[in-house]
């Protein structure tokens, strides 16, 4: 088909995962960081290939189309809304307990938020909240069960799979996202957003959602800043309530089906297709 128009659209732009991995390990004097380095360099030059023979690139978030903009002039990419339906009502605070994060192991990010939650805010928090426990699920979770078997007295439970997702969002009063790199948007953080969960994210878990600081989402960096965000998200009803209500205001009207439907529809027309 000649007349055939390609759309590109990755889940992330890997080769930008892939350098604020690397950086993060060139922060920690860590060896092998020139190694990723060199491994995000090759990737990025397979991704523009594909992209250069693309009719029109989709991603999700401004930073990547900033960022394929800058290497690519010229090119016609699109940020497309995720769509995720929203729930009218959500269990209350006093129904719930703990702090929940979702996510499959295999995915590198994922392991290391982890990591840094259980082993450096974790403590913390059991400081104020001894009863609190942090609980993780996805996929993949063999290998993380036996990396934290250390840290299962101190709160961390790893849950893995489950059958009914909303299982991992009804049941809790927090969410976290502690990603310390990645790149596109996060699903999870935005399924948090449309169950009605607090949540609490690095700035590159929120990356690209939009939603403000202390109102719909608590945003912190630093092992102490995630210890009080998530105490007080967890032990004051009235300060939970709130941002669950925010949450599902902003996802009501950020994460819906009309609203990608037009930015697909215009991203077609600006190919040459008719609508």
């Amino acid at each position: 088909m000649p007349n055939a128009r390609i759309f590109f659209n990755p889940a992330d732009l890997h080769f930008l995962r892939l350098m604020r991995e690397a950086r993060l390990k060139k922060s920690a004097n860590d060896p092998t960081a020139d190694e990723l380095f060199a491994k995000a360099d090759g990737v990025k030059q397979r991704e523009l290939s594909v992209m250069r023979n693309s009719d029109a690139i989709i991603v999700y978030n401004e930073i990547e189309r900033e960022v394929v903009q800058t290497n690519l002039p010229g090119s016609l990419v699109t940020v497309l809304p995720f769509f995720v339906p929203t729930r009218d009502t959500v269990p209350d605070w006093s129904k719930r307990s703990g702090i929940a994060f979702l996510g499959s192991h295999q995915h590198t990010p994922n392991r290391d938020a982890v990591e840094f939650f259980a082993r450096k805010v974790m403590p913390l928090i059991r400081k104020s909240v001894p009863d609190c426990i942090f609980y993780v699920y996805g996929s993949d979770m063999d290998l993380m069960r036996k990396s934290f078997e250390d840290v299962q007295d101190a709160g961390v439970v790893v849950v893995g799979s489950i059958e009914n997702v909303s299982d991992a969002f009804d049941r809790h009063r927090v969410f976290v996202a502690p990603m310390r790199y990645g790149s596109g948007i996060k699903g999870k953080v935005v399924m948090a957003m449309c169950n009605g969960v607090p949540s609490v994210l690095t700035a590159v878990a929120a990356e690209g959602i939009h939603a403000r600081d202390q109102q719909e989402i608590m945003q912190a960096e630093t092992p102490a800043a995630f210890a009080a965000s998530v105490i007080e998200l967890h032990e004051n009803a009235a300060r939970w309530q709130n941002m669950s209500d925010a949450a599902l205001r902003f996802a009501r009207t950020t994460f819906s089906r009309d609203r990608a439907r037009d930015v697909l529809r215009a991203t077609l027309i600006g190919t040459g297709i008719t609508v």
